[in-house]
């Protein structure tokens, strides 16, 4: 630790305070709020008619929504997909203030068809103050998180490709992976 101070100190002010962001703001393979998220399969057909089972993790509360894709590191964020659940349909943005890697995004109607896909960059820690936001023109009641690419590689596009989203709710925490748990 001494080491570290005497190294910041011998640099100029403004250089210290990258170096102590970079420190501050590295990233993790878990966070708190995703450790909290339920495990659960969905099934997407695609445009060929075809199912894509994808594991995900939901996020069916405010803490598991708000920490999101936050601090994971990029590796995580390759091989996890979050699914965002609400009780019912909402106009809202994401950020991705604090987040690694580039991330697709797919806002789902409460009728299970996709209404919107884009594309969100990443936004490590110490880069701009206000993030940029992200969100469709009309209400969404889930809202698919995966790599950047995962839709486009897997033929998912906006109106025909159709979620499953029997069996999901936000509260209380019921999903295919937890139905008849207690």
């Amino acid at each position: 630790m001494v080491a570290r101070k005497r190294i910041i100190r011998s640099l100029p002010a403004w250089a210290a305070l990258v170096i102590a962001v970079a420190v501050e703001g590295q990233c993790r393979n878990l966070t708190a709020a995703l450790d909290s998220m339920a495990p659960a399969t969905i099934e997407i057909r695609n445009e060929r008619a075809e199912i894509v089972e994808l594991e995900v993790r939901v996020a069916n509360n405010m803490t598991e929504r708000a920490g999101g894709f936050q601090h994971l590191c990029p590796e995580v964020i390759r091989t996890t997909a979050i699914l965002f659940v609400y009780m019912e349909p909402r106009l809202g943005r994401f950020h991705m203030r604090n987040v690694y890697a580039p991330l697709d995004i797919a806002f789902i109607a409460d009728d299970g068809r996709i209404v919107e896909i884009q594309r969100m960059e990443a936004e490590p820690p110490g880069l701009p103050v206000i993030p940029r936001t992200y969100g469709p023109a009309r209400a969404f009641r889930f809202a698919l998180e995966a790599r950047a690419g995962f839709f486009a590689s897997n033929d998912i596009g906006v109106g025909v490709s159709l979620f499953d989203a029997t069996g999901f709710s936000a509260a209380p925490r019921i999903g295919p992976s937890t139905r008849g748990a207690q």
